[in-house]
């Protein structure tokens, strides 16, 4: 018996001296080839080009939190808040500015909370990741020096 691999996919096949020659459809892709001995003993060439990962993660596979892009948001929407609060302060000619210090803070005040809850959001979530990883690869080289 021999493994060979369709030369369009790479889908493996194994080969029984009778089968020599016999012409098959490959289950897969459905290319079709006739099975011989030393014919295509690799899978084949990836023709596809690796499509790019949507989100960014660093060396570990560590990604952001989906929780911390919706404090971003919130923190975003509080800056946003505050300057429209200044813009119409400043547009009435500096008239109902002492009615809007309570609203700018309370608006300032959440973009900046927003913002700081996540990046600790993150941190708390990167030292989980990292940590369980680096637990997982000691397991590894435990299993790798056991089976020494």
């Amino acid at each position: 018996m021999e493994t060979i691999f369709c030369p369009k996919c790479g889908q493996d096949y194994v080969l029984d001296s009778y089968q020599e020659g016999a012409q098959v459809e490959c289950a897969k892709c459905g290319h079709s080839f006739s099975l011989k001995k030393g014919a295509q003993k690799s899978p084949a060439p990836s023709t596809k080009a690796a499509k790019p990962k949507k989100t960014k993660t660093d060396e570990w596979g560590y990604s952001q939190p989906v929780l911390c892009n919706l404090f971003n948001a919130f923190g975003i929407l509080g800056a946003v808040g505050a300057a429209l609060i200044l813009w119409g302060v400043f547009a009435n000619g500096g008239k109902g500015g002492d009615d809007a210090i309570l609203p700018f803070i309370l608006c300032l005040s959440d973009c900046l909370v927003c913002f700081a809850a996540s990046k600790v959001i993150a941190y708390i979530a990167e030292i989980r990741h990292h940590s369980v990883k680096q637990s997982e690869m000691q397991k590894e080289m435990l299993e790798l020096l056991r089976k020494r």
